[in-house]
């Protein structure tokens, strides 16, 4: 109890030092449209929040297209709305009408702490040895800190918590608890199908009915996201069978494989923005010749396997676009924390804390530097110029967000909301039916996704007309002009690295969709 009131009071005390809930625009606007539209409109028809984000172009949507069934498309994915909501509706007779600023903003980035204090609890209690110094390494060295803090409303701690409870369900052999678990880590980022191998791994040597019930539980988290998509694009699969980049499709896997550069590159490689990780990886694989700890230890090597695939290889832009560091990984903080703790058992405490605390040192001065802007997220930046925005003396002044009384006393609010529901969570899971609650709950959660879809394209049509939106231009505008954006950094990445040929093929790609755009007449 000691040791899990530290945890939480610590993220409380960061929270009210480095807390920025603010929303970046299209990512945070599209993750939480989904709760707020249902909410507020009971449909998933978006015109309208993007319209209040400044999404739109004139007549056009900006970044997402209109699909062929006449609805502004949401490539980005429904678990976490669905892991926000207690805590949005609680907030909801406090809070503006518009679903998104005052205290809604405030809220649900403080329930974003929350998911970030529940993932290092349940690490805690994975971990058997070496608690205080494989958390702290993960909090602090890896961009887990940035993701809880300075950009909260977005996926990465919702899936960070989900992969936690992935984690727990197969300690305590609960096949439903790890097809529900697994599930929702899906629909928060789809990016996590690729744990399916180690999963699969997992079920070897367990009775039928474990992996009768993993599939059941998956199942179940699946389908608010399969009747949503089938609303929004007439198909469950949604945007991984349709899009209107140029391709015509929304991702584009195995177009730059990327393998080492994600992990080694300046331009947001893993390890060079965080180091600490390397201490997992031995741990890993030293964890390997222990006979207790060899199954676990292959688990967490094919989730990370699985990861590293999916960033490498799946998508074709994979810095991530402006983000922090390699933080499509940020969702494996647990298998890391468990990674630390067996280099520490290996090579001794004292020796690993040293090794962590340089490596997290480096971390946090990229982390400074990215908040005083020396260090840019949203453009290719050398070697040269990373380990310059490092060693800039702006780099040790980190400017902590101002507070406002406003902010603070909405913050005090927000906490009062998410405590009031933690209490009621933590009361129902010492509950002998705990399990029946959660699949209650996910059965209440697609039946409403249900009858929610059944009015979105009718609304959607409605919605498009009163905001006077060209629905056929908009059909790829959008996707046209963001991915415009993203392949002139793709240029950028291949010049500096010398490949003049990826280079070319590129700018015949841009000149194409100017060639588009400008047969749209924009």
């Amino acid at each position: 109890m000691r040791r899990s009131l530290i945890i939480v009071a610590a993220f409380i005390a960061g929270g009210f030092l480095f807390l920025v809930p603010g929303y970046i625009r299209p990512d945070s606007i599209a993750v939480y449209s989904y709760v707020r539209s249902a909410v507020f409109d009971r449909d998933f028809a978006f015109f309208n929040e993007w319209a209040s984000a400044g999404l739109l172009s004139g007549d056009v949507t900006l970044v997402s297209e209109v699909t062929p069934v006449g609805v502004l498309a949401n490539h980005w994915w429904i678990g976490t709305s669905i892991l926000s909501l207690p805590s949005y509706l609680a907030a909801k007779p406090f809070a503006p009408d518009d679903g998104f600023s005052g205290l809604f903003a405030v809220t649900l980035g403080w329930t974003n702490i929350a998911f970030a204090a529940l993932t290092m609890l349940i690490a805690a209690r994975l971990v058997p040895r070496h608690r205080a110094l494989a958390l702290t390494a993960i909090v602090i060295g890896t961009p887990f800190f940035w993701y809880t803090f300075r950009l909260p409303l977005g996926t990465h701690i919702a899936g960070a918590l989900c992969v936690a409870l992935l984690l727990l369900a197969l300690e305590r052999d609960d096949g439903l608890l790890v097809g529900l678990a697994a599930g929702l880590a899906i629909a928060t980022r789809i990016q996590h199908v690729v744990l399916l191998p180690a999963l699969l791994f997992a079920c070897i040597g367990r009775p039928p009915r474990f992996r009768w019930r993993a599939i059941a539980g998956g199942t179940l988290a699946l389908l608010p996201q399969a009747i949503a998509w089938n609303a929004i694009y007439g198909s469950p699969l949604g945007p991984l069978v349709s899009g209107g980049a140029l391709e015509g499709t929304t991702w584009s896997p195995f177009h730059n494989l990327a393998f080492g550069t994600v992990l080694f590159s300046s331009y947001h490689g893993l390890l060079t923005w965080s180091p600490v990780i390397a201490l997992a990886f031995i741990g890993w694989l030293v964890a390997l010749r222990e006979p207790d700890k060899r199954r676990l230890a292959i688990i967490v090597l094919l989730m990370f396997a699985g990861e590293w695939l999916a960033n490498g290889a799946f998508d074709r832009y994979f810095w991530g676009g402006m983000g922090f560091g390699g933080r499509r990984f940020t969702d494996l903080a647990v298998p890391f924390a468990v990674g630390i703790c067996w280099f520490a058992d290996r090579f001794g405490a004292r020796m690993t804390a040293t090794l962590a605390a340089i490596a997290s040192l480096w971390s946090i001065l990229v982390m400074i530097g990215a908040a005083n802007g020396s260090l840019p997220l949203a453009r290719y930046v050398s070697p040269a110029e990373f380990l310059a925005a490092v060693r800039s003396p702006r780099s040790f002044a980190l400017r902590s967000p101002i507070v406002s009384r406003e902010i603070f006393l909405q913050s005090l609010s927000a906490l009062l909301i998410i405590g009031i529901v933690a209490a009621i969570v933590f009361a129902v899971t010492r509950l002998r039916f705990a399990r029946a609650i959660a699949v209650a709950y996910m059965v209440v959660i697609t039946i409403a996704v249900a009858l929610i879809a059944a009015r979105t394209r009718d609304r959607a049509r409605a919605s498009a007309r009163s905001l006077h939106i060209d629905v056929d231009d908009s059909r790829r505008y959008g996707p046209l002009v963001d991915q415009r954006g993203l392949l002139l950094d793709e240029i950028a990445w291949a010049r500096a690295n010398g490949d003049d040929a990826r280079a070319a093929r590129t700018e015949a790609e841009v000149r194409e969709i100017d060639r588009l755009l400008a047969a749209m007449g924009r």
